[in-house]
């Protein structure tokens, strides 16, 4: 811009000194225009030629002649002189090292702050809780979560704070041991045995799995469920994990010796007493299924610590050490370890009662005063009954014994009766319809013929009372008569 303005002066200064100099050489003007008429030199006797009013042509540049631009090109004053003052300084502004976070109950945190722009020398920042019942601090600014819920921390000193939200939650519950029920095995080669690991306690430890590795798999596998395979002599050891806990199982296998053998048989029964058909039991490498009566047989097995298992339902297993000829019974709910018994009575006593039924069908019509025993069969049979209940719906209309489920029909009407077995385990309803007292025809004609005997009854007496009025008229008459026949003889 000054270069512009520089050149635009030096331009019109020229022109300046150009046009002056022109003034002074020609005072009539410039040779090439016509002379005025006080020229001397002049021989035309015409008007005299006027320059014309167009400026001359100057020599062009990139740059224009003058410059564009809404200020002066030469300055005619001089600027005042400018005072600088400093901006203000910015306020103070208080941060902290977190805004939002997430704690569990029992946890604390340290708020840290730090103050830009301060005009303190150590500020002594305090501290509040919004809700001391969710998170408390100190006066060091040292965070404490004691309740679920959210509140925010706020830290203060004159005209700056800052606010921190904390986020309090529930500690995650988890399993705090795992149990083994056995943490060593000596087993001969080919042997095997079931690693019977728990989660405690046993209400949170849905969800966890429980996991099995053997340190020299040559000596003893493990599978996903924790059954021991002893290959060769030697020991290993297992490691059971669960949940972040950890345990160990140390498997001796010590020798090759064979066992002796035995049959084992059994039964294998439903939690309803129901054989159970066409499951599959396996042990080591054997397999027997059940046939209509829930029987299965293994010929041939080693008398030592045996897995039962049934295929298809990994937790359906159970532990049987047959000492010679074996029969068992095994009752069998699907995902449940298998129970085992050693007796068809023993196997009796675990089995609930799954129906119950009254002999004499599910209506009964009886008329008011009348009574009636309730009978009724179960299965199965061979359950025993340890509980009964029974219940009547309608008291004004029926009764029923406790004890021997006797009913008394009181009052016309309806009522179910209800017997109960065994704390719930089975229940039967019985329809009870009460009828009035009979109120037939019969009974109406028997009502009137009653009637008639009373009337009949009543007009009889009153025909012998009238009688026997008239008779004993007839006598007084008569010992009047006589009365008066012996007064007159005496006169």
């Amino acid at each position: 811009m000054l270069k512009k303005k520089l050149l635009a002066a030096a331009i019109a200064a020229i022109t300046s000194c150009s046009l002056a100099v022109t003034a002074f050489a020609f005072p009539w003007g410039d040779p090439g225009f016509p002379n005025f008429p006080d020229d001397p030199q002049s021989t035309e006797t015409s008007e005299p030629n006027y320059p014309t009013t167009e400026e001359p042509s100057y020599p062009t540049t990139d740059e224009p002649s003058y410059p564009v631009t809404d200020e002066p090109s030469l300055p005619t004053t001089e600027e005042p002189p400018v005072t600088y003052e400093p901006p203000p300084p910015p306020p103070p502004e208080m941060t902290l090292d977190f805004y939002q976070t997430t704690l569990v109950i029992g946890e604390g945190v340290q708020l840290y702050w730090t103050i830009t722009n301060s005009i303190w020398e150590n500020p002594a920042v305090g501290y509040e809780s919004s809700d001391v019942s969710v998170v408390r601090v100190d006066n060091n600014g040292y965070i404490m979560a004691v309740g679920e819920g959210t509140a925010s921390v706020t830290a203060f000193y004159d005209s700056v704070s800052a606010s921190a939200t904390i986020t309090v939650i529930q500690p995650e519950v988890v399993p705090e041991f795992l149990v083994l029920k056995q943490k060593s095995f000596e087993l001969k080669i080919g042997a095997s045995a079931q690693i019977e690991a728990q989660l405690l306690p046993e209400e949170v430890a849905d969800g966890y799995t429980i996991s099995y590795e053997t340190d020299d798999p040559e000596i003893a596998s493990v599978n996903e469920r924790g059954f021991i395979t002893a290959l060769k002599t030697g020991t290993a050891t297992i490691t059971v994990s669960g949940a972040g806990l950890r345990e160990y199982v140390t498997v001796t296998v010590t020798s090759d010796i064979a066992y002796d053998t035995a049959k084992m048989d059994g039964y294998l029964y439903d939690t309803e007493g129901n054989p159970v058909v066409g499951a599959q039991l396996v042990i080591d490498a054997l397999k027997a299924v059940t046939d209509t009566r829930g029987y299965f047989s293994f010929e041939q097995v080693e008398q030592r610590e045996l897995t039962v298992m049934v295929a298809g339902d990994d937790k359906a297993v159970c532990g049987v050490t047959p000492q010679g000829d074996t029969t068992v019974y095994l009752l069998y709910r699907k995902g449940s370890p298998l129970t085992r018994l050693s007796s068809y009575e023993e196997l009796v006593g675990h089995l609930p009662i799954n129906s119950v039924s009254f002999v004499s069908g599910a209506n009964v019509i009886l008329t008011a005063g009348e009574t009636f025993e309730l009978a009724y069969q179960y299965k199965p049979r061979d359950v025993a009954v340890t509980e009964i209940l029974y219940e009547t719906s309608n008291e004004i209309t029926a009764e029923v014994g406790q004890i021997d489920g006797v009913i008394i029909a009181k009052a016309p009407g309806e009522a179910d009766i209800t017997v109960t077995l065994n704390g719930g385990q089975a229940k039967a309803t019985c329809h009870i319809v009460v009828n009035p007292k009979e109120s037939s025809e019969r009974s109406v004609l028997i009502v009137i013929i009653e009637t008639a005997l009373i009337a009949l009854a009543a007009f009889i007496f009153v025909l012998v009372y009238r009688s026997y009025k008239k008779k004993l008229t007839r006598d007084l008459e008569e010992y009047d008569e006589e009365d008066r026949g012996y007064d007159n003889d005496d006169e």
